[in-house]
């Protein structure tokens, strides 16, 4: 009895757990369910990321930064997971890392195919990226605009050429190089879960020869915190089967595990500084920098990277030793004292970082500061072409200030010789040697007027003439034939010679004075001189009088007999009407009637009131009735006394006649009007005629 309740105890725990599991998964199932479209953007890790192409579960992303910009390494993987969807990172977006001021080291992965315009622009501590792929076919506008002016850009080596072209002119400084460099083997070893009390782990650190594959054990990634809900359920477990394995360069996310099944390619080697952040694999071609991740054997559970750049490992494989680290501090850069520092005792020159329980505190030193030397330095040597340039320099660093222009070189000349003598046409060139640097110059020499050839003058009589008053006179008259210029022997002016009479040149008006002056006696001068105003003649007036009217003023016109001006003078006011007895005139059919009088004097009228026409009142004069076949009309009289005014109006024909044979042998006829069509025949004979 007491086993059968054990056995329905255990169903119904195993029936309770299997509904759990359920839930849990569909729990799961929706977390992972989240959709994602092109435009889309999430962060995996410490990068962000921005959906480009998406085609079912797969496309591709471009890297669109990092979440905090002091970053100082970036490593970007090939491939990256978010729930159910995987991309490719093949891109590096617009703008994506300009003005990370603490970025140094940049990695890109094999799928890049473009790099966007200012995307590392402003990252002036950029010392090294390194070039993975033979994808690349894009670098946008400045995209290397203020990296660190040494910095070295890795390539590789069967895309030197195509690459040195894409790269070039980007806003990097000249001293920026493009270097080819060739892939090499790496080793691996297997990662193991270190213990959380000592500074060394059981596992041995196992080489990986060039070509052969290693298995490594799967890394143990921290947990996220469960909910209330979660803590309830049991978690969800995976058979290896159902485990997803990340590709090389994949991310994954947390709670997702790495099948132990991965290897690195021989040929591939880390480059020095890289490291993998956490929910990364280790891209080919990429290993940690020197002084800050293990080299060689060394392996890591879990790297972190604090605010300064500097790469922390909590344990290591082998025993470490405790030691202290010390960078010197530069012009610029701080310098700083690693408190807790530990050294493998197994693998030698590595050094790490270690934090056991506590933040990590190190002890900093002040920069420097820049030293400019007092004197200044040659940067650049001045030529005969172009200024040069010198600074002050730091003594301490390649740093710099006060640049100023060196001026050119000056030639000096001293040997001058005539190549071609000028003509009157054409310019002659003289060359001039510098005794310093024997550069040559070649002057123009202008051509000279005067310098003609006695046959080339020929003699232009017709252009002599003699001299007037004022103007010179010509002689000996040649010309040029090559150049056309003319030449000649010049007679002085001979001067004017006035008379002694003056003559009228401006008659005087009534009102404007005249003028008069000497004239020279010369034929065809027109000169003048001791110019002498006529004074005005003034007005002759003759006097016509108008007497004034009833509307009129009366007036004397005065017009002057020598020029016709008028002026008015002796104004006297209109005398105004003079009106008779009132005229009355009676309204008829077709005028008004009026009451006006008329004045005696000029005979104007003046209306006093208007009497409307009193209209025709019609009566009928005539009438002639119409009939079937013809018009009829009235005429209209009017009856007033005085109007004889008639008016005709004409009266429409009824219809057409309707003939009807005679009864009885009697005479055809209209059925309508009773006429006979003997009688139709009469009055329209045109009709028939026809």
């Amino acid at each position: 009895m007491k086993n059968l309740k054990k056995r329905i105890g255990v169903v119904l725990m195993m029936l309770a757990l299997v509904c759990v599991m359920t839930g849990a998964m569909s729990v799961t199932a929706a977390a992972k369910s989240a959709k994602l479209k092109v435009g889309s953007t999430f962060t995996v890790g410490q990068y962000k990321y921005k959906v480009t192409a998406l085609k079912g579960k797969s496309g591709s992303v471009s890297l669109i930064g990092a979440k905090k910009k002091s970053i100082q390494v970036v490593s970007i993987p090939n491939t990256v997971k978010n729930g159910k969807y995987k991309f490719n990172v093949t891109a590096i977006a617009n703008n994506a890392f300009q003005g990370y001021k603490n970025l140094k080291k940049v990695t890109t992965n094999k799928n890049l195919k473009k790099i966007g315009k200012n995307a590392f622009s402003g990252c002036k501590k950029l010392q090294k990226i390194d070039i993975k792929g033979t994808k690349l076919k894009s670098v946008g506008k400045n995209a290397l605009k203020g990296i660190a002016k040494k910095a070295v850009i890795q390539v590789p080596k069967k895309s030197e050429k195509a690459y040195a072209k894409v790269l070039k002119n980007k806003g990097q400084g000249s001293k920026v190089q493009v270097e080819a460099v060739n892939s090499a083997p790496t080793t691996t070893t297997p990662q193991t879960e270190p213990k959380n009390d000592t500074l060394q782990s059981t596992a041995q650190p196992q080489a990986v020869t060039p070509g052969t594959k290693t298995e490594a054990a799967p890394s143990k990634t921290p947990e996220p915190a469960k909910t209330q809900e979660e803590t309830k359920a049991p978690a969800e477990t995976k058979t290896p089967e159902q485990t997803e394995t990340p590709q090389p360069g994949e991310t994954t996310q947390p709670g997702e595990t790495t099948k132990p099944s991965e290897t690195t390619k021989p040929s591939e080697t880390p480059e020095p500084g890289d490291t993998p952040q956490q929910g990364e694999t280790t891209q080919p071609g990429d290993t940690p920098e020197s002084g800050n991740t293990p080299e060689k054997d060394s392996v890591t559970s879990e790297v972190t990277q604090d605010e300064k750049g500097f790469y922390h490992v909590p344990w290591h494989e082998h025993p470490l030793e405790k030691i202290t680290e010390k960078e010197e501090a530069t012009c610029t850069e701080p310098g700083r004292i690693h408190v807790d520092c530990y050294r493998c005792t197994v693998c030698e020159n590595t050094e790490f970082h270690a934090i056991k329980d506590k933040d990590h505190v190190d002890e900093w030193i002040p920069a420097k500061g820049h030293d400019f030397s007092d004197s200044y330095t040659i940067d650049k040597a001045p030529t005969y072409t172009e200024p040069g340039v010198q600074s002050r320099h730091c003594t301490r660093c390649d740093a710099r200030m006060d640049e100023k222009e060196i001026d050119p070189l000056s030639h000096e000349h001293k040997f001058e010789e005539t190549i071609k003598e000028p003509t009157c046409t054409e310019m002659g060139e003289k060359r001039r040697t510098c005794t310093l640097c024997g550069a040559v110059e070649v002057e123009k020499i202008p051509a000279v007027p005067g310098r003609h050839a006695e046959e080339d003058l020929v003699s232009v009589p017709e252009h002599d003439g003699g001299p007037t008053c004022e103007g010179i006179g010509r002689k000996n008259s040649k010309i040029c034939k090559k150049c056309g210029q003319e030449f000649f022997t010049m007679i002085k002016p001979l001067g004017h010679e006035f008379s002694d009479e003056y003559t009228v040149d401006v008659s005087a008006t009534c009102t404007t004075p005249g003028l008069q002056s000497r004239h020279c006696t010369r034929r065809g001068c027109t000169a003048t001189t001791d110019a002498k105003e006529i004074p005005a003649t003034g007005h002759t007036w003759d006097a016509v009088k108008t007497e004034a009217t009833c509307t009129s003023y009366g007036y004397t016109l005065n017009t002057c007999s020598k020029c016709g001006a008028t002026k008015t003078t002796d104004r006297v006011e209109p005398t105004g009407h003079q009106w008779g007895d009132e005229i009355v005139t009676e309204a008829t059919c077709g005028s008004e009637g009026t009451r006006k009088k008329v004045c005696q004097k000029c005979g104007a009228e003046k209306v006093l009131s208007v009497t409307p026409a009193t209209g025709h009142e019609w009566v009928l004069k005539e009438k002639v009735p119409a009939t079937c076949g013809k018009d009829g009309y009235e005429i209209w009289q009017c009856k007033h006394e005085g109007c004889n005014l008639e008016s005709t109006k004409t009266l429409p024909k009824v219809s057409e006649h309707r003939w009807v044979l005679g009864e009885r042998r009697g005479p055809d006829h209209c059925a309508n009007c009773g006429m006979t069509f003997e009688t139709f025949m009469d009055e329209n004979p045109d009709l028939f005629n026809k």
